[in-house]
């Protein structure tokens, strides 16, 4: 059993195991997250971070 605040994007009604997920809306208002990112100074990116840092951008409003 276990608790859990879900944004409507991850949702879903059952669970890897197939058990039923109940959905359980909230009275007061979900307080915004912030998102950070982080790597090493002086190190460069590999192509697959690179292509995630972009994608996080362009899909958190940063613009890419």
């Amino acid at each position: 059993m276990g608790v859990t605040v879900l944004s409507d994007m991850v949702y879903r009604p059952w669970s890897l195991e197939g058990q039923r997920i109940e959905l359980r809306s909230l009275s007061d208002p979900v307080p915004s997250m912030d998102v950070g990112l982080a790597w090493a100074r002086g190190r460069p990116l590999s192509k697959a971070a690179a292509v995630f840092r972009a994608f996080m951008s362009v899909a958190l409003g940063g613009g890419g």
